[in-house]
């Protein structure tokens, strides 16, 4: 049951938002990687004594166009008074984070390793779960299957196969792949993924997509993953439906449950 508090509290967090007396203040900070790129983050604390060992963590993680600040609230309301030390960051390319937006490939993996690191030693605990939205589901997803020791995951109305997410059958979703494209200037992407635009655009040269898609889907993996997971995906979503998260569901050899309500990407719900 141990393992199940991280799960129970992030979930709390993520389906209700009201009510709460603020209980930290949001200590903004910069946490460099391994390779150079320093990335913008905050740390929320318990107004309290730590325990033995640490407070337990969870890690949060911003969607597409985001910034770590957009989970403060859920920090600050809910997961300090319940005792845990939270750790939010601008992904890569980002807010004030500096590097390349890497759509969950393996360097932004490479940053939740460290950013893992960083928080288990800064709390002397490696009891952390870890939430995220959207594109930062996928991140908490490619980071389990990476071998990231979460105790328990919450993924939320996200991928599992990015290639049938957002190219289903082949053919692109190219209205929403180019207003997604939008919410980070071009100027800020990798190289694989400048690449690959404009042939998931126009659907054409589907075999670079689908390379670069695999590197970023978890659901080859997800069999051999026991960390507990919560999914939370809506019943309608144009993005990313719900077929991503029952494909999920199936194989999933955890403990496991699945949240499905009227939440999600425009203008499916």
């Amino acid at each position: 049951m141990a393992r199940w508090k991280i799960l129970f509290a992030v979930a709390f967090g993520a389906l209700v938002w009201s009510g709460s007396a603020l209980a930290a203040t949001p200590q903004q900070l910069t946490v460099t990687a391994s390779d150079g790129v320093k990335l913008a983050c905050s740390l929320v604390v318990p107004d309290a004594a730590a325990p033995a060992g640490g407070f337990p963590g969870v890690m949060l993680f911003h969607g597409l166009g985001g910034r770590h600040q957009d989970l403060e609230p859920l920090a600050v309301q809910f997961l300090a008074p319940a005792g845990y030390e939270s750790l939010e960051c601008d992904a890569r390319g980002h807010g004030a984070s500096e590097g390349l937006f890497g759509l969950d490939g393996p360097r932004d993996v490479q940053d939740t390793k460290e950013l893992f690191s960083y928080l288990a030693g800064r709390t002397g605990n490696t009891d952390i779960g870890a939430l995220g939205i959207s594109l930062g589901g996928g991140a908490v997803w490619n980071a389990a299957v990476a071998g990231v020791s979460f105790r328990a995951i919450v993924p939320v109305i996200t991928w599992t196969n990015l290639a049938t997410a957002l190219a289903p059958q082949g053919l692109s979703k190219s209205g929403l792949v180019q207003l997604l494209a939008s919410l980070v200037p071009e100027s800020r992407w990798d190289a694989d993924l400048l690449a690959a635009k404009s042939s998931l655009v126009t659907s054409t040269n589907m075999a670079s997509v689908n390379t670069l898609a695999a590197s970023r889907s978890p659901i080859s993996k997800l069999a051999g993953l026991a960390t507990p997971t919560l999914m939370i995906q809506g019943r309608r979503d144009f993005l990313f439906d719900i077929d991503q998260a029952l494909a999920a569901y199936k194989v999933l050899k955890g403990p496991k449950r699945l949240y499905i309500g009227d939440l999600g990407h425009a203008p499916g719900i």
